[in-house]
């Protein structure tokens, strides 16, 4: 069991509503919806690896989520996370991730600014495509 049975929490061996995990490699990355991140955890022993976004803290901006709902991973490592208060997806490589601390990280930034040949970039409610390259140790 990953967390603990009936005791939310916003520390990085608690979760607060967590209602979607995804599996590659070697990580888990568990959407914890309540905390407005995305929890990175050891598959082998469940250590907390890292983590996606600003911990209790929403926001539409690169650096935070709100309310991530759903998450899925492609065969290339790409993190898709169905960010529900923003109507939006974000999309983080998980091989890009630079983990080694427990520290709240940034949700990711575009990967290119919007430019007139891709509309809607950065609009909320349109796929943005986004790396992980700030997601690291705080």
């Amino acid at each position: 069991i990953y967390g603990e049975t009936g005791v939310p929490g916003s520390d990085i061996n608690h979760f607060n509503n967590p209602v979607s995990v995804a599996v590659f490699e070697d990580k888990l990355y568990v959407a914890d919806t309540g905390n407005h991140r995305i929890v990175i955890l050891s598959k082998a022993d469940g250590t907390p690896l890292g983590v996606i976004g600003r911990t209790g803290v929403s926001g539409s901006d690169n650096q935070h989520f709100n309310n991530p709902w759903d998450i899925a991973v492609d065969p290339e490592g790409n993190l898709y996370i169905a960010d529900m208060g923003n109507d939006r997806i974000v999309v983080v490589n998980t091989l890009d991730i630079s983990l080694g601390s427990v520290e709240a990280a940034p949700a990711g930034k575009t990967s290119r600014p919007a430019a007139p040949d891709r509309p809607g970039q950065n609009s909320p409610g349109k796929l943005r495509r986004c790396t992980a390259a700030t997601a690291h140790r705080s």
